[in-house]
């Protein structure tokens, strides 16, 4: 396999930070696969709970970013066995290969005509033995930012101007029809892996949810699916639920078993 450079590196990153569909934790786990990346040898096999560590998340919420890259083809996971086949200390290793020609298109950013230069302090380090984007000082000053602004040391996340609040995502418009709020992060995974593969499209998937909310309403929650589990099952595509038929009185239709149960009462 071809040396990655640092260049790519970065280009790819910012790949991944443009892409709307990826939520802003599965963009930090790929910032942390990249640093764990080997340019020489292309090995990049860390363990869900190294990730975890490295970004200060669960290592359930570091499964669910890793599937969603992998539902948007930005990195492929294979498993690598190891040990005896027929011995107590067979294991299993992942280890992930990263699609580096999407960040072709990146390209270096560009300011007043002259592209930008990359400072090897300020990426990943082959050896992974610097921090992640750390802002890079010279002769004991600190680095400009736009518009020749000396670096704060703080990120607020915020140029020289205050920034529009984000697009809500298709995601996020879903999210807010659904009826019941559990395991965000393990269904926004489904979620795009069902419109990628065009399974459904994002109106049907919200008419759906908002259908299935109409029919939980008054229902007790605790009986209404989870989102993922609602997503895995095709849900989206069920028929509406008729509402029962009452008279003008609000009693029920006439049963034989609810005339027999009136009629127990009446006895007493």
């Amino acid at each position: 396999m071809a040396a990655v450079t640092l260049l790519q590196k970065w280009q790819l990153l910012q790949a991944i930070i443009a892409d709307a569909d990826l939520s802003q934790t599965s963009k930090l786990v790929a910032a942390r696969l990249l640093y764990h990346h080997s340019a020489q040898t292309g090995r990049c096999c860390p363990s869900y709970q190294t990730l975890a560590d490295g970004v200060a998340l669960k290592r359930r919420a570091v499964i669910n970013a890793v599937q969603e890259l992998e539902a948007g083809s930005w990195i492929v996971i294979n498993q690598v066995k190891g040990g005896a086949a027929a011995g107590p200390n067979r294991y299993a290793t992942n280890t992930f290969q990263i699609d580096f020609s999407r960040g072709d298109r990146a390209g270096p950013t560009v300011h007043d005509g002259a592209p930008s230069t990359v400072h090897e302090d300020a990426l990943l380090h082959d050896d992974n033995s610097a921090p992640l984007c750390t802002p890079p000082v010279h002769d004991g000053a600190p680095s400009t930012v736009h518009g020749d602004a000396p670096y704060s040391g703080k990120d607020t996340g915020k140029g020289n101007r205050e920034e529009s609040p984000p697009t809500p995502s298709d995601f996020d418009e879903w999210w807010r029809a659904y009826p019941r709020k559990v395991g965000k992060d393990a269904a926004q995974p489904v979620f795009i892996r069902i419109t990628k593969a065009r399974k459904a499209t994002v109106a049907e998937l919200i008419e759906g949810a908002k259908r299935y909310a109409a029919e939980r309403a008054e229902q007790d929650p605790q009986f209404t699916k989870h989102p993922k589990t609602w997503l895995n099952g095709g849900h989206w595509a069920d028929e509406a639920v008729p509402k029962p038929v009452s008279h003008a009185n609000g009693r029920q239709p006439f049963s034989a078993l609810g005339r027999l149960q009136e009629n127990m009462y009446d006895d007493d």
